[in-house]
């Protein structure tokens, strides 16, 4: 097993293309869009994809075999916005941890899907690594969330793009910073392109030891309200 990191900043993007990993047939090219939105196109000799490592790690285009496998919408390259609705086009979206989905009236704001769609990501990089599954393009980094009163985690995924493969692997680290148990909503946010007579497939058993059915109205027994609760009685509220 062996791993070459290569680092960079955001300052490695610009109006030019540059490669900053090549090696074989993988291959990792910063460049910038036209709306200021770095991304970094990595590739192999089937596949091709663009991440967008400060605007939440966002996997924004995906091509295998050079057929388009990524959803339709009105945006063909994501806008520099902090906003869920104002840019959905991607392929992937990480989506949590704090929350999930959109606060109802009365609940605490916090934006849709929560932090992690568009997070800004630290000690970012790409690099050639080889595991028992052969050699592949890496890319990753880590989200640090912070507050005053009792939440302080990092989310670290990592995207693999294997030689002449038409996958890519993603794993996602969470690490709780603070003493007490990190209680945590996620969610791997996923648009394909629809085709006419596909279907779906389910992967995972569906009976009650595999599947979990959360009631639809959890009132005050719900993970954020719990949470709320405690930063209120430590505040003195």
């Amino acid at each position: 097993m062996s791993f070459t990191r290569v680092g960079f900043t955001q300052s490695f993007f610009s109006d030019r293309p540059i490669e900053l990993v090549s090696d074989g047939e993988l291959k990792a090219t910063a460049f910038r869009y036209e709306t200021g939105v770095a991304g970094l196109r990595v590739q192999n000799s089937r596949s091709s994809m663009v991440v967008l490592p400060y605007m939440g790690m966002q996997i924004w285009f995906v091509t295998f075999d050079g057929r388009n496998v990524t959803q339709k919408s009105m945006f063909d390259m994501p806008l520099a916005t902090t906003k869920f609705g104002d840019n959905y086009g991607a392929f992937l979206y990480h989506c949590g941890l704090n929350n999930v989905n959109g606060p109802e009236e009365g609940e605490d704001s916090y934006p849709m899907h929560d932090v992690l769609p568009f997070a800004v990501y630290e000690n970012t990089y790409t690099g050639v690594g080889v595991d028992e599954d052969g050699r592949y393009l890496a890319v990753g980094g880590t989200y640090v969330f912070r507050n005053s009163q009792e939440l302080y985690w990092a989310y670290a995924p990592e995207l693999r793009l294997y030689e002449g493969k038409t996958m890519v692997e993603m794993k996602a680290t969470v690490h709780n910073r603070r003493t007490h148990p990190l209680e945590y909503l996620w969610l791997c946010h996923m648009n394909w392109l629809g085709v006419d007579g596909g279907r779906f497939y389910y992967s995972a058993p569906q009976d009650p030891d595999h599947v979990l059915v959360a009631p639809t109205e959890l009132g005050n027994d719900s993970p954020s309200r719990r949470r709320d609760s405690r930063v209120g009685e430590e505040a003195g509220l």
